[in-house]
């Protein structure tokens, strides 16, 4: 808008330049091309504001799924780093989990098949079956009620390795 100001202006001190239809079509033309500009700058603000919002949730549901591993569980020092194997990513099928129960500690290591949201929810689900359990059974197979270390939630498929420390008795 600014140029096309500048433009009229500079076009005002000529005589006689208004009238030649060429440059009418210039003005009309910068004008035009003045409202997209602000339009699509609207629209990138707007899908930008989205993907803040988007990655916030995202960084939300990592931090709730896979949480910060202490870095001692009774006998156990314990360590966890987690990177999603896809770049841009923040959330996938992955996950683990440590905890310390009156059995001992007890440990997750998975994987879910799918993507999107699909994955979520099956990693969800699977965790917080582990989350529950490790503190009802003893044994370390009976967490999951899934000895060879396979079971179906909904529509994926859980690949997750137990593992426990006796810390008493």
């Amino acid at each position: 808008m600014v140029c096309l100001g500048l433009q009229m202006w500079l076009a005002a001190r000529r005589p006689g330049h208004f009238d030649e239809q060429h440059h009418v079509a210039v003005y009309a033309a910068t004008f035009l091309i003045s409202i997209a500009s602000v339009a699509l700058a609207w629209q990138r603000e707007r899908t930008r504001q989205h993907l803040i919002r988007a990655n916030s949730v995202a960084e939300a549901v990592q931090r709730t799924q896979l949480r910060p591993v202490p870095r001692r569980l009774g006998p156990v020092h314990a360590a966890g780093f987690y990177e999603a194997g896809e770049g841009g990513t923040l959330v996938g099928g992955d996950l683990y989990d440590v905890c310390e129960t009156p059995f001992g500690v007890r440990a997750i290591i998975g994987d879910v098949r799918g993507k999107g949201l699909d994955a979520v929810q099956t990693v969800a689900a699977v965790l917080g079956s582990f989350r529950v359990s490790a503190h009802e059974w003893q044994s370390v197979s009976g967490t999951l009620c899934m000895p060879q270390g396979f079971r179906l939630f909904g529509r994926g498929v859980a690949v997750c390795r137990l593992g426990g420390v006796r810390t008493s008795g």
